[in-house]
């Protein structure tokens, strides 16, 4: 099984928009993709380490479901449980349990 993630990086820069739509593409286009890969991940811990704002994070969670809803694959995030609490802005624009729940595609 592979369990890819899009690593946000410590400088401030977007190089991880690249690395996502490289892995989306190739989950999209490789027929085997579904059958092979578990999830996706967002991380590592982006919101302790400050490297993406929390209402962003969840549209890229919300926008990576739809990408790859037809693949079933399942989206989540790799965060600690402090970078949840650190983040003031987290529990007044977004719910917590929508940051913490694995996203998995309906069935169609």
């Amino acid at each position: 099984m592979i369990d890819p993630i899009v690593q946000f990086g410590y400088d401030g820069d977007d190089i991880w928009k690249t690395r996502r739509d490289a892995l989306f593409s190739i989950l999209i286009s490789n027929p085997k993709a579904k059958f092979v890969t578990r999830v996706v991940q967002f991380g590592s811990e982006p919101l302790y380490d400050y490297a993406i704002a929390a209402a962003e994070l969840t549209k890229q969670i919300n926008d990576a479901k739809t990408k790859l809803k037809s693949l079933r694959i399942a989206v989540t995030i790799s965060e600690m449980a402090y970078g949840y609490q650190v983040v003031g802005e987290l529990f007044q624009k977004v719910p917590l349990t929508v940051l913490t729940q694995v996203f998995v595609p309906e069935k169609e």
